[in-house]
């Protein structure tokens, strides 16, 4: 197709810039000028005619020497076309792919928008009720506990809403104790949720393919950022069930790793 449109080009090529030409000779209105153009485009036209026909007759000259020729001519150009048809088929999958991507993304932002609302009024409850508890501030507004900025991230096809609790010291807290924090957390917004005080949404638990029970809003992490701590929160679901379990995979895989190479190093 590509080598059939550029013969036709190639063979239109003559006649396209005489008609180019002939519009800004016709707006001067110089005819002596549109005849030798016409005639230098036929010119053109029959050169490239007569070139093409030659190539033409060298080619079934050849073929009728050497049969054979045909076939592998044949090959030739069935084989191009297996190629160009497989690139396109692959752009146009690659295309595809790419708007479905944007699609999703757009639609998680739609979502993660409507959600920021829900999440944030959820968590000031929880936060307001546990605050003593992790060594925070009560906070007094809902806002108190949004970011300035960033108040979600989009990661792995998942929503993560960033909150903040400002702590009542500047103490470092060590990865076990935040641990234990996030525990307690999770422990009060289950039971928040089971017993459907104040629930602004619809709630239900989610069982992954190994039997694992997520509560609808799940604490993923908590970071000690000094003056705070810094909570990542998302509304649980299937997805977000493959995504902890890949998780929890990598960190036994590390944990391993370290034990390996502790034992390694004492021997």
């Amino acid at each position: 197709m590509m080598l059939w449109n550029s013969l036709i080009n190639l063979v239109m090529f003559p006649i396209n810039w005489f008609w180019e030409r002939y519009k800004k000779c016709k707006k001067e209105n110089a005819v002596g000028k549109m005849i030798c153009l016409f005639a230098f485009s036929l010119t053109g036209l029959a050169v490239i005619m007569v070139a093409i026909a030659y190539v033409i007759a060298i080619i079934f000259l050849k073929i009728n020497e050497r049969p054979e020729a045909l076939l592998i001519i044949l090959g030739v150009v069935w084989l191009y076309l297996y190629g160009r048809s497989r690139s396109l088929n692959q752009e146009e999958q690659s295309k595809k792919a790419k708007e479905q991507q944007n699609s999703d993304l757009n639609e998680l932002n739609k979502n993660a928008i409507k959600g920021l609302p829900i999440i944030t009024m959820f968590m000031f409850t929880i936060f307001r009720k546990l605050a003593d508890e992790i060594d925070c501030e009560k906070p007094l507004t809902s806002a108190e506990i949004q970011l300035p900025e960033d108040k979600y991230i989009i990661r792995n096809g998942l929503c993560f809403y960033q909150l903040k609790l400002k702590k009542k010291d500047m103490k470092t807290y060590d990865r076990d104790t935040l641990d234990v924090f996030k525990t307690d957390l999770q422990y009060s917004i289950q039971n928040k949720i089971h017993s459907g005080d104040g629930l602004s949404f619809e709630a239900h638990d989610v069982l992954d393919r190994y039997g694992n029970i997520f509560d609808a809003v799940v604490v993923d992490n908590i970071e000690d950022m000094g003056g705070f701590f810094q909570f990542s929160v998302v509304f649980a679901s299937q997805k977000y069930a493959e995504y902890s379990r890949q998780k929890q995979m990598i960190k036994m895989q590390d944990n391993a790793s370290s034990e390996e190479l502790t034992v390694s190093w004492d021997n």
